[in-house]
């Protein structure tokens, strides 16, 4: 094994830019949802978002199936919990969210946890992975600049 050089021995690479994405919030359509139906959420990518990050890591002490616990059954608590998770720490609002009647639904973290649950499996996966993806974030409004339910600023997809 190869030791680690003495980073004073290193080049100096300070040049090279570092993509700052916290506090910043993007939009992302669910036309499955509504027509016009989209969600605003911040990045969630690992070293971006620590609350989440820390909650997952917290959440993953807990995600061995139980002694009496079938694998199948671990692994849909795991991915409730990634709902939830989703909701909380990266969903900030959302626009056009219509309930089965065609209402409005006001958003909260606890019915985004249930929207995350009703979206089909390959749009919450493309949902997530927007989200993660660091470059999805340039240019973006600053989160300390929305408030409440997202009616503020509506850049993005």
């Amino acid at each position: 094994m190869s030791e680690t050089p003495d980073p004073a021995s290193l080049p100096d690479f300070s040049h090279v830019s570092r993509q700052k994405v916290e506090g910043k919030l993007r939009w992302f359509s669910i036309p499955c949802v509504a027509p016009k139906a989209r969600v605003q959420g911040r990045c969630a990518h690992q070293s971006s978002n620590l609350p989440l990050s820390a909650a997952q890591l917290r959440a993953s002490a807990t995600s061995y199936p139980k002694p009496d616990e079938k694998d199948w059954e671990a692994i849909a608590r795991d991915r409730s919990r990634s709902f939830d998770l989703f909701a909380e720490h990266v969903l900030v609002g959302w626009e056009g969210v219509v309930d089965a009647k065609g209402e409005p639904v006001a958003f909260s973290t606890a019915t985004a946890a249930g929207l995350l649950r009703a979206l089909p499996e390959i749009v919450f996966q493309d949902l997530r992975v927007f989200f993660i993806l660091p470059r999805n974030f340039e240019g973006e409004i600053d989160a300390a600049a929305v408030s409440g339910n997202s009616s503020a600023g509506s850049s993005g997809s």
